[in-house]
């Protein structure tokens, strides 16, 4: 006698067959998706770590004493902020500026010659919209070096409501830490306060 497959048989081994590849594919998508929000989560943090180590190197660099200090902040705009490092400008001169342009998002360089350098087009301010807005403080009032708050990219600075971060599509890089302490401080080799 011989035997065959039922109807019943091969419904069920095209049903489980089914149901193996759309867990495959599920599988498949879900990875897509992490890959895609750990590539963005990375990209926001390596910019602010960029970001951070070229203010970093040029700050160590910044040459003043206490009558003519080698580093300022000035505010300009609705809340946009310069730094200003002295190097090799003459006595009371600045030649390497920062500016942090919340309204723009972006972060420049200027060294002097040639055009200003964009660092940054991800900054924005406050994202957790908790009265937390970025500041930068320079000389006496940094205890001689320099200190930023809350400086803070995100993912795409365009799609973005303050208070409203959506972790895994935008994520965003901050200089606050889970303690809530949020600065930055950084020292020249040649300042002096003498």
């Amino acid at each position: 006698m011989k035997k065959s497959a039922t109807l019943a048989e091969l419904i069920v081994a095209i049903v489980l067959l089914g149901v193996i590849v759309l867990g495959i594919s599920s599988f498949h998508l879900a990875s897509d998706a992490f890959l895609r929000s750990s590539e963005t989560k990375v990209e926001v943090v390596n910019e602010l770590t960029f970001v951070l180590e070229h203010l970093h190197k040029n700050i160590l660099q910044a040459k003043g004493d206490i009558t003519c200090p080698g580093m300022q902040v000035i505010s300009f705009g609705a809340s946009g902020q310069r730094l200003e490092l002295r190097h090799n400008a003459p006595p009371c001169a600045f030649d390497i500026l920062y500016e942090f342009d919340p309204d723009a998002h972006t972060i420049t360089f200027d060294d002097g010659p040639g055009p200003a350098v964009t660092l940054s087009e991800r900054f924005v301010e406050d994202p957790y919209n908790d009265g937390s807005d970025f500041e930068i403080e320079a000389g006496l009032a940094a205890n001689g070096g320099v200190i930023i708050r809350n400086l803070a990219f995100i993912y795409d600075p365009d799609d973005f409501t303050p208070g409203d971060i959506d972790d895994r599509n935008n994520p965003v890089a901050t200089t606050i830490d889970t303690d809530g302490k949020d600065t930055v401080q950084f020292f020249s080799w040649s300042h002096s306060w003498n």
